[in-house]
């Protein structure tokens, strides 16, 4: 099961964009190849301006990576843009929450990802021309990762240009600088990975934030949206309820 949400969220463009969000692929003992060539026809499906894959793309080290091959038939009007994720750098938790350090992949992941034709974004900003305008997709290294800095991935975005921050982890919102942005999109949550009707996410979630931002769009003040997909692949165990794998469909409108 791959389901498409769809939301509208504030963003000061003047042309409407669509963008595709994916999130923790975690290709290894549950997601393959022909998974990952199913999430791929879905999203090419939406005819989008933008995909942005938000990290874990790998289950753990001993995940293979060409099961990320079909990523390069995606299409997007205006590109594919990544960010690696906590298990792509080797940091991982066990079932008790307690921290596991692993093999790094994040320098293998980020040159098979660009032969794949997806640009990875590690605390750097690339800037997109529209029609009369531009804007700017910023990245940041998933903050488990050394040297992570939403600072560095912001830096060189010219004032006043509409700038969307993609990152692994929401916690990202906790650094005040990352308010800069007007739209921050972020996965790790997986929504929980198991829910139920009217209590919500099951499991404790990875982050500092905690329960309230599990999956969705939320505002934060004073003018920046947080979109957090459940993403498509799973961790720990091979289990989803009534959190079916996602695809993020964000359609921007401006105030």
């Amino acid at each position: 099961i791959i389901v498409v949400n769809e939301f509208p969220v504030s963003f000061p463009s003047k042309q409407p964009l669509k963008i595709a969000v994916i999130a923790d692929l975690h290709v290894g003992p549950f997601k393959g190849e022909a998974f990952v060539e199913r999430a791929v026809q879905k999203i090419n499906g939406l005819f989008p301006d933008i995909i942005l894959i938000a990290g874990d793309f790998l289950f753990d080290e001993r995940s293979d990576a060409s099961a990320l091959t079909p990523l390069k038939e995606l299409r997007s009007a205006l590109g594919t843009f990544a960010v690696l994720g906590n298990h792509d750098g080797g940091h991982f938790l066990t079932i008790n929450r307690q921290p596991l350090d692993m093999m790094d992949r994040s320098a293998e992941l980020e040159s098979v990802l660009k032969s794949l034709g997806i640009t990875v974004l590690r605390n750097s900003a690339q800037i997109i021309p529209l029609a009369n305008e531009k804007i700017a997709i910023a990245g940041v290294d998933d903050i488990w990762i050394p040297g992570s800095s939403v600072t560095r991935s912001l830096q060189d975005i010219p004032e006043g240009t509409p700038t969307i921050l993609l990152t692994h982890n929401p916690d990202t919102i906790l650094d005040p600088e990352s308010r800069k942005a007007e739209l921050i999109v972020a996965g790790h949550t997986h929504g929980g990975q198991v829910r139920l009707p009217f209590y919500g996410p099951v499991p404790a979630l990875p982050t500092r934030l905690g329960r309230r931002y599990d999956q969705g769009i939320f505002s934060l003040p004073p003018a920046s949206t947080l979109a957090i997909t459940r993403g498509i692949g799973e961790s720990l165990a091979r289990s989803r309820l009534f959190a079916w794998p996602e695809v993020m469909l964000l359609k921007t409108v401006s105030d």
